[in-house]
């Protein structure tokens, strides 16, 4: 797996397989990414970050509500993960398939 020192990606399957979403933009968490947008909601099941930014993803509160996603910061739940600049993960265990959004530093 070789990418750009800035991007960071989402994979469909554990080991980096499958369909892959790859951002290199910072979003706050007043534009965080819904992965609906995409077709990708609850289908992260690995990810790698290359860049510098680190990745703060979370799920729905409510299902269907993108606002919802929101609710990390509003009511200080955590996140699902951080993924921190130059890390990746293969397999994400029993938060497979559960990421809605995501949001950098």
């Amino acid at each position: 797996m070789v990418l750009g020192n800035d991007w960071y990606c989402f994979y469909q399957y554990k080991s980096y397989g499958g369909r892959r979403l790859q951002f290199s933009a910072k979003y706050t968490m007043s534009n965080a990414i819904m992965f609906d947008s995409y077709g990708f909601e609850n289908k992260t099941s690995s990810w790698s970050n290359k860049g510098g930014k680190t990745i703060y993803v979370a799920g729905r509160t409510v299902t269907g509500n993108n606002y919802s996603c929101h609710n990390y910061v509003d009511f200080k739940r955590p996140v699902l993960w951080e993924e921190n600049d130059h890390s990746h993960s293969a397999s994400l265990g029993s938060l497979d398939n559960q990421a809605d959004c995501f949001w950098t530093s």
